[in-house]
């Protein structure tokens, strides 16, 4: 019997990092699987387009098995992709083409589109439904479109997985006649075996950074609630002079290109510059060793689908404080303290209070219980992928009774 191939779509880039973490930590959680039991199988991580060199090279150096495909998006995906509907990748009828074409046992995340059925096993994936909770934040066009190709996912995918059980309570309430099975996958960071080894004092002193940060690992839209962060500084600023919060991402917002102005404007006007650390963004390795010497992460967002952010902090031990969204409640962090999104004075007195409590660099038991914890964590996430996937262990052959079905 020939080896299962299993086939990941890259998703993502510089403009949409949470999608393309999402893909590397499931890779890394397949291979940590199949590294601890044995298993037999093949893991591909597929791209309709070359990769920037510093990616590929990148993805190659941690084992992956990469494959380009010559599927580039037509100009109204493109058209698309730059006003952030990135989901409809999946209908590239060249892209569909060539993996209908490709020996693979499963294809994850993929959308068919308007095109005919796939002739291998897959199912699609539906990061969040923001666009229905914050439709304030998409044109018309955006929302029309997110909903067209949910409602098409909804009724032709064999399963459509949802990251959270509140993204399925969305996605049953939205589309209740749905055909496709709707599957929850949590997904969380499989910890690397250097992070916890690597000079994380040596990486903020190379950003100049002082001894003493909250830390927020954001991109720079709307949504991420920075406007609440930055006034809660501003209120602290005169009781915490020293006060530093170190900002990641890359600082543009899609959606509306004068956010990113407006937010340098209120820390210049509100005298703000000398708290706050604009770093863009950064290599992941510098991100997690600049979050190991953080007193805290701050994820103030108004919505998420789940967060990556939260999961990071959960592999590393890290204190959060975050808003009390249903979403960051269900990830369950050990260590959070809640705010309502709009309560710039609760996040302000919380900042406060660990400012004044919280020692500098990282803590090696949390570190090490964190480890301990997040080992077992990433097993089970790769096995409940393994079983959306149909396939059993430990021959991991498909049985016929599991084979999800090819949608109608």
């Amino acid at each position: 019997m020939s080896r299962v191939r299993i086939g990941l779509l890259l998703q993502g880039g510089a403009t949409w990092v949470g999608g393309f973490e999402y893909i590397r930590n499931l890779a890394f959680a397949l291979q940590r699987l199949r590294d601890d039991q044995a298993l037999d199988f093949d893991l591909h991580l597929l791209s309709p387009r070359p990769l920037d060199p510093f990616v590929h090279g990148e993805l190659a150096a941690e084992g992956f098995v990469l494959r380009v495909l010559d599927a580039p998006p037509s100009d109204r995906q493109t058209y698309w992709r730059e006003r952030g509907e990135r989901f409809l990748r999946g209908s590239n009828p060249r892209l569909h083409t060539q993996l209908n074409d490709a020996p693979y046992d499963f294809v994850y995340p993929y959308f068919a589109g308007y095109r005919p059925q796939a002739d291998f096993p897959y199912a699609s994936w539906i990061a969040d439904f923001q666009h229905r909770h914050l439709p304030q934040l998409f044109s018309l066009r955006q929302r029309l479109a997110r909903d067209w190709a949910f409602r098409l996912m909804a009724r032709q995918a064999p399963q459509v997985v949802l990251s959270s059980e509140d993204a399925r309570g969305d996605f049953q309430r939205f589309f209740p006649q749905a055909q496709a099975r709707a599957r929850v996958l949590r997904f969380c960071t499989p910890l690397r075996s250097h992070w916890l080894q690597d000079d994380a004092r040596a990486v903020a002193d190379a950003y100049e950074l002082p001894a003493r940060y909250f830390m927020v690992c954001n991109q720079f839209w709307s949504h991420k609630n920075h406007l609440a962060l930055f006034r809660a500084i501003a209120q602290l600023r005169r009781a915490l002079p020293d006060l530093c919060v170190v900002c990641t991402g890359k600082l543009e917002e899609y959606r509306d290109p004068t956010y990113t102005q407006a937010l340098k404007a209120l820390l210049e006007a509100e005298g703000l510059e000398a708290h706050v650390k604009l770093l863009g963004l950064i290599p992941r390795s510098d991100q997690v060793q600049l979050m190991r010497r953080a007193l805290a992460i701050v994820q103030p967002s108004r919505f998420e689908g789940w967060s990556t952010v939260v999961e990071d902090a959960k592999a590393l031990g890290k204190t959060l404080i975050l808003s009390n969204l249903a979403v960051h409640r269900e990830q369950a962090p050990p260590f959070a303290h809640f705010f309502h999104p709009n309560d710039v004075g609760l996040l302000a007195e919380h900042m406060r209070a660990l400012w004044l409590e919280g020692a500098e660099g990282h803590d090696p038991q949390r570190e090490a219980q964190a480890q301990a914890a997040n080992e077992k964590k990433v097993l089970d996430y790769a096995n409940s992928f393994l079983d959306i996937a149909g396939f059993s262990l430990p021959s991991l052959r498909r049985p016929s009774s599991s084979m999800p079905s090819q949608g109608r």
